[in-house]
């Protein structure tokens, strides 16, 4: 098993393999051996020696019999990368008529590869035909995150902030920013979360969100939020968010906490 990835890969890194690349990717009983294969007929196809639509063939076809998870997302991954416009063209496809799951492994790629503009009609499209829930409508709004550019940034924005839709929903669309970079404007906009939503998951996820995003927390003080907020658990995640920016007194602010705040939550944190 330890031979079999790294020794198709290597086949595929210089001429002469691949119609054994080929026959592997489908056929070879084990899974590494069929990941190593395509690993390889990757590297053969940004060389140049496989043509892009034959990659997106080759992939489409090894689909059809993988059972390996794994192995099925590097499939979608090897098609955006190495295949050109058809491969684009097909998992694009695949988007607009496939599963939940698949949807969910594939709109990732398309966000970093495909122009923004098509990218972003697609996504819009899907949700709008689509009852997507769980982890296939955050992949899409994580995806709408990565896409280059504000217009994926308003839509998430205006969910995050719509007062109309549940917090689950709100939440989803929040946590599809994590993809961009915290800059003035959606440090303003995380502030304004933080400081007007009720909802204690929202408000813990824009206080991460700032802190992460800036070196300085976006100007927060962590141990007045830790101190004095009223949702023990967004009093809660202040304390560790604090505990990672130490100081001499850390400790003892920490020992504090420890004794002064009646939460559970606070003082497992």
């Amino acid at each position: 098993r330890g031979f079999l990835a790294p020794g198709y890969y290597f086949m595929g890194s210089r001429p002469g393999g691949e119609s054994i690349l080929k026959q592997m990717l489908t056929q070879h009983e084990s899974s590494s051996g069929r990941f190593g294969a395509l690993e390889g007929l990757r590297s053969s196809a940004l060389d140049g020696r496989i043509p892009s639509g034959e990659v997106t063939a080759l992939g489409l076809t090894a689909l059809e019999s993988e059972t390996d998870e794994g192995n099925r997302l590097l499939l979608y991954e090897m098609m955006v990368s190495a295949g050109g416009e058809d491969g684009l063209g097909a998992v694009e496809q695949i988007v607009r008529e496939g599963t939940a799951g698949e949807i969910a492994q594939t709109v990732g790629f398309l966000a970093l590869k495909m122009e923004p503009e098509r990218a972003l009609a697609l996504f819009r499209e899907v949700l709008s035909e689509q009852e997507l829930e769980g982890e296939a409508k955050q992949a899409l709004y994580n995806a709408m995150g990565l896409v280059e550019g504000e217009e994926g940034v308003d839509f998430l924005l205006s969910l995050a902030r719509d007062d109309e839709q549940n917090e689950a929903e709100r939440l989803a669309g929040l946590r599809g920013l994590w993809n961009r970079p915290v800059d003035e404007r959606l440090a303003g906009e995380l502030q304004s979360v933080f400081d007007s939503a009720e909802d204690a998951a929202l408000r813990t996820e824009a206080l991460r969100m700032l802190v992460y995003g800036e070196s300085e927390g976006a100007g927060l003080d962590l141990r007045e939020v830790a101190s004095l907020d009223d949702d023990s658990s967004v009093r809660a995640e202040a304390v560790q968010l604090a505990a990672m920016q130490p100081a001499d007194d850390t400790r003892a602010w920490l020992e504090q906490r420890l004794l002064q705040d009646d939460s559970i939550d606070v003082k497992a944190s």
